[in-house]
């Protein structure tokens, strides 16, 4: 693939990239989320958090191993990535969202996932459809362009001006994390869920510690791009100890940024 994409989500905020996880596999990742569910309505529950975290469950390369860490291992746009931060990234944070019919979740409020307006490469957005999505189920909204100014868009603005990602289920859509974006709302009879994951430059702490989480699976079954991915190379040292360490054993590795 050449670098077009790059340049489309320059100009436009956004990519699709078609047909990247095949029907089989895709099957597989809503199960496990399904399974997952009511794991989190309770956790959500008890802290407290029900109400605003309704419907949308994090982290779930932690909950959901079984099938998340395959998506990984190796993430089928690797090259693509590396080409557009123009060097090694890993994972920020992943997690899935089903908008459910007539009911709410959070990200239905006009949003970008950055919190800090950068005009740089460091972080993208990424949504993988796992099930078809048009503008009766609640494909995302997104304003093209919106990436290029740090300032929210008034609602009437986005709405009116907005236009809806829509895509069939194993599409992955990518967008510059500046892009302000909004859920849609699903006036189907069926649910539609995605997984959202967001990449960054190493040097950009996670929103959770998945190295030290997954450090079991990484002794036992990593392979080296897993290993990246899942931030192995780019670890905070807990002790001077650690600190002074060989170059090949170092916690932050040199070809981190």
């Amino acid at each position: 693939m050449n670098n077009n994409w790059i340049d489309f989500i320059e100009r436009r905020g956004w990519y699709k990239f078609d047909s990247i996880i095949d029907e089989t596999f895709i099957s597989d990742l809503k199960s496990e989320i399904f399974e997952k569910q009511d794991y989190y309505k309770q956790v959500q529950t008890a802290g407290g958090v029900f109400n605003e975290s309704r419907n949308a469950y994090h982290h779930t390369i932690v909950s959901c191993q079984r099938t998340q860490i395959k998506l990984f291992d190796p993430f089928p746009l690797n090259n693509e990535i590396y080409d557009y931060f123009k060097g090694n990234f890993i994972l920020n944070a992943c997690g899935s969202t089903t908008i459910f019919p007539k009911s709410s979740v959070y990200t239905q409020n006009i949003h970008r996932d950055s919190r800090s307006f950068l005009n740089d490469k460091y972080m993208m957005n990424f949504v993988l459809l796992l099930d078809d999505s048009d503008d009766v189920n609640g494909a995302t909204w997104v304003l093209e362009k919106s990436h290029l100014s740090s300032e929210r868009p008034s609602d009437s603005l986005f709405f009116d001006k907005g236009i809806r990602l829509k895509g069939k289920a194993g599409d992955i859509i990518a967008f510059d994390a500046n892009l302000w974006h909004s859920s849609g709302k699903n006036n189907s009879d069926y649910s539609r869920t995605i997984i959202t994951f967001l990449l960054t430059k190493p040097f950009i702490k996670p929103s959770l510690n998945y190295p030290e989480i997954l450090f079991d699976y990484n002794n036992n079954n990593y392979s080296r791009e897993l290993h990246q991915v899942l931030g192995f190379n780019a670890r905070i040292p807990n002790s001077i100890e650690d600190f002074y360490q060989p170059k090949d054993q170092r916690y932050y590795k040199s070809d981190q940024g």
